[in-house]
């Protein structure tokens, strides 16, 4: 299997939604999307591929001395790394913000939660929100509206992600949800770890949903037409919050869990006319 085709089959096997979105892509940018969220799938996948964080911490150092060989053309013999340094080359992507993504990935090996809901926002922004950056200048935009739009489509996909993965996230001894923000709504760890519904966990969940949903709309321009696959995420989103409301916000309720039907009949109206 050439490292293209690895890209590929990683991010449809374990990132089928941004799969399909990258799909919707001029042809000759769908593998450097591909690499790019490999990359992330790396990232993403560090806290259940060891055994304790400090292994964790040396395999996040391992993609940030990767990262700076793309950058001084030097890449490292890897299925994701070298079509990500052949992208990173070709888009002239941006260091900082795959720094950035590296950097927030260290709370994913901290024991202690977030202090506040903010602390989960920023987190998003600086994960999903500068991925959806760089998929951006992989589709060759570089504008100030745009990229608000974008940075706001990646943070409400993170925490959209993060509300249905809840229970995967606790089984991966992870905390996801912030301290503050628990204690305002009466939940607790010892309740949050039993992995059952509960009115508090279905308010707190709603209240992340209406405010990711906010956060969108307050940062929605109308996309460009080659920005448009870095904007159909937010089409799935939606979805996914609707979805959710139907099951009364519960995160433990297996019909929000599978990706949704239809995703591609879905994306392409939007992908099409840019009314999402």
């Amino acid at each position: 299997m050439d490292d293209h085709t690895y890209c590929a089959a990683q991010v449809r096997t374990w990132d089928s939604d941004r799969y399909v979105t990258a799909l919707f892509a001029p042809a000759r940018h769908r593998a450097d999307l591909m690499a790019l969220y490999a990359f992330n799938l790396e990232l993403a996948r560090s806290r259940e591929a060891v055994s304790e964080p400090a292994l964790g911490r040396i395999r996040l150092q391992w993609w940030r001395d990767a990262i700076a060989e793309c950058y001084e053309g030097n890449s490292r013999r890897h299925q994701v790394v070298q079509p990500l340094a052949a992208a990173i080359e070709r888009h002239g992507l941006s260091r900082h913000l795959f720094d950035r993504i590296i950097d927030a990935r260290e709370i994913d090996f901290d024991p202690t939660p977030l202090g506040r809901l903010d602390d989960l926002v920023a987190y998003a922004d600086a994960t999903a929100g500068s991925l959806n950056l760089l998929a951006l200048e992989i589709l060759g935009v570089r504008n100030f509206e745009m990229e608000k739009t974008a940075t706001a489509v990646g943070t409400v996909w993170a925490l959209i992600g993060t509300i249905r993965g809840l229970k995967h996230l606790l089984l991966t001894g992870r905390h996801p949800l912030p301290r503050e923000f628990m204690q305002k709504h009466g939940l607790t760890s010892a309740a949050l770890q039993s992995l059952k519904r509960s009115d508090e966990l279905c308010n707190a969940v709603e209240e992340i949903g209406h405010i990711a949903l906010n956060h969108l709309n307050d940062s929605w321009v109308k996309p460009s037409g080659k920005a448009l696959p870095a904007m159909l995420p937010a089409v799935l989103a939606r979805a996914y919050l609707k979805r959710m409301a139907g099951t009364g916000y519960n995160p433990y309720d297996e019909r929000n869990l599978p990706p949704l039907p239809y995703r591609t009949w879905r994306l392409i109206i939007p992908a099409l006319t840019g009314r999402f």
